[in-house]
């Protein structure tokens, strides 16, 4: 589910389903993602991120070598590193714990 919030803003709903893994979540390839809204009830402290292949195969974002992390809140509007995950078509939110619930993804064009 997508609904515009402003001229260029996005916000595209992020889905787990008891896994630490969310469904994948289109993005257009030329968008930054910017904000992460973390349910309440989550009890994660840490998401990390994947993004599908050419051949379709997920697979880990990495910067400088090391793989990419985000510190986050439940229940927060947690500011996500928007040019390390700029120009991915489809990306993956990891949890570091199994969730269930629904959060939202702030992207800009």
């Amino acid at each position: 589910m997508e609904t515009p919030i402003a001229r260029l803003t996005t916000r595209k709903q992020v889905t787990w389903s008891a896994s630490k893994t969310s469904a994948a979540i289109k993005l257009d390839g030329k968008s930054r993602a910017l904000f992460l809204e973390i349910p309440a009830t989550f009890t994660t402290a840490s998401v990390t991120y994947k993004q599908k292949d050419a051949a379709g195969t997920w697979k880990d974002v990495y910067k400088d070598g090391v793989q990419l992390s985000t510190t986050v809140s439940a229940g927060k509007m947690n500011k996500l590193p928007g040019d390390d995950l700029f120009g991915l078509d489809e990306i993956q939110i990891i949890s570091n714990t199994a969730e269930t619930g629904n959060g939202y993804l702030m992207v800009t064009a």
